[in-house]
């Protein structure tokens, strides 16, 4: 989106850096100093509004000039960057995925491709940079890995959240009264 790439290329990618979560991780790691990219759809509208977002928030312009915006397409192999936008992420080392996509009447088969199979992408781009210790942190999938660039990742096997932890817990022996006595005292209560 943006052309101007005068300053070091971006060492952080986010997807997802118009929502809620993305954009205060996005003010983050610019403060930080980081150099950053922003993956949006929508073009360079998103990347305006997202800069306004970020200057309301206390974004100077100095941080501002860190920021560079990439249209991606998280449900496409290769996040569907065009080779400009691809040879300037060719510096990323770390790349969070908060990309997402909830709506009342979304499709599975759109649930899929945005939630699951975009995680899934993101994974693989990330498992072929040289050095990228990508964390995909997508609220559908919550998952990290740290790839290897000759590594292609799999889909993550899914967990069924109940309230408790997701390991496999063993029964708890249940104690047994001393003989002699009953489990309930009489008179007690």
């Amino acid at each position: 989106m943006d052309d101007t790439r005068s300053l070091p290329r971006p060492t952080a990618l986010v997807l997802g850096a118009g929502g809620f979560l993305g954009r205060w991780l996005t003010l983050e790691l610019l403060r930080r100093g980081r150099t950053v990219a922003v993956g949006l759809r929508g073009g360079p509208a998103r990347e305006a509004e997202l800069r306004r977002w970020l200057g309301d928030h206390g974004a100077d312009e100095t941080e501002l000039a860190a920021l560079t915006g990439v249209t991606v397409d998280i449900t496409r192999p290769g996040l569907g960057l065009s080779r400009t936008d691809e040879s300037a992420l060719s510096d990323v080392q770390d790349v969070h995925n908060l990309a997402a996509r909830y709506a009342f009447g979304l499709s599975r088969a759109e649930a899929r491709a945005a939630n699951l199979d975009g995680a899934v992408h993101t994974l693989n781009w990330a498992a072929g940079r040289p050095g990228c210790a990508g964390s995909s942190t997508s609220p559908a999938t919550a998952s990290a890995v740290r790839p290897r660039p000759s590594t292609r990742c799999r889909p993550p096997t899914p967990t069924v959240c109940t309230g408790r932890s997701a390991r496999t817990r063993r029964p708890r022996p249940r104690a047994t009264p001393p003989s002699g006595s009953s489990p309930r005292s009489s008179g007690s209560r």
